[in-house]
């Protein structure tokens, strides 16, 4: 716990992005190799999450931030949000916890984690302990670098699509993989990596769920889905 504090106030220091560094650190304390730490704000409103996963090349991760969707109690506002759908779409993992940091009227904010294996009673011990320290390193993280709201949206026109790259993407926000979407479309999974490489090169980004984030915010794709239903 000292090393994540100590890496986190360092990342403040060197103005590099310190919820990374939590996400980070949460992982090695709890075994994970998957970690998401949202953020709703009540009072703009808006959610943002800070996305971490390992991954053979390294670990990567990345921040998503989005229009609050869900009024109502806190809890409720997290389970039935984007925000939430978007985080656990991210895992992909077989086992995932949710805790809890911050519940007030102006503000919401949870940590999930994911990994491979079952959590058990030392990880309960784990989270009784690590609890308060962790809802005080976020406090700062917060404080000193505090998560934007999304920009306005970008026009249409400025990403031209070709239709069978919108098909692509089409099925993209239905969740499926290239394999899934060569069956339906009646092509090669090959042919639809094709497409993929250059959904993203238009789009300006580097993987599936920035590619249908910033589809909604050009308006190619209608503003949110319903939520996928299994696996939680």
């Amino acid at each position: 716990m000292l090393r994540l504090v100590n890496d986190v106030l360092e990342a403040l220091d060197c103005g590099t992005d310190a919820r990374n560094h939590l996400c980070a650190g949460v992982a090695e304390l709890f075994e994970c190799a998957a970690i998401g730490h949202a953020y709703v704000d009540g009072v703009q409103p808006f959610w943002s999450v800070c996305l971490w996963r390992a991954a053979r090349e390294g670990a990567r991760s990345l921040v998503l931030a989005g229009d609050h969707d869900v009024p109502g109690a806190r809890d409720a506002e997290w389970t039935a949000s984007t925000c939430r759908r978007v985080t656990l779409d991210w895992m992909v993992m077989p086992y995932l916890a949710e805790l809890p940091l911050t519940r007030e009227t102006s503000r919401f904010s949870v940590l999930v984690l994911g990994r491979d294996h079952p959590f058990g009673l030392e990880d309960t011990r784990r989270v009784d302990s690590a609890l308060h320290p962790l809802t005080l390193v976020e406090h700062v993280v917060l404080r000193l670098e505090p998560p934007r709201p999304p920009g306005p949206a970008l026009p249409r026109a400025s990403v031209s699509l070709t239709d069978r790259e919108m098909d692509v993407l089409a099925l993209l926000a239905q969740g499926l993989l290239a394999r899934s979407i060569a069956q339906r479309l009646l092509v090669s999974e090959r042919t639809v990596h094709k497409h993929l490489g250059n959904l993203y090169r238009k789009l300006g980004v580097h993987d599936r769920l920035l590619a249908v984030s910033r589809g909604r915010e050009l308006g190619l794709l209608p503003a949110t889905d319903e939520p996928r239903t299994g696996g939680w």
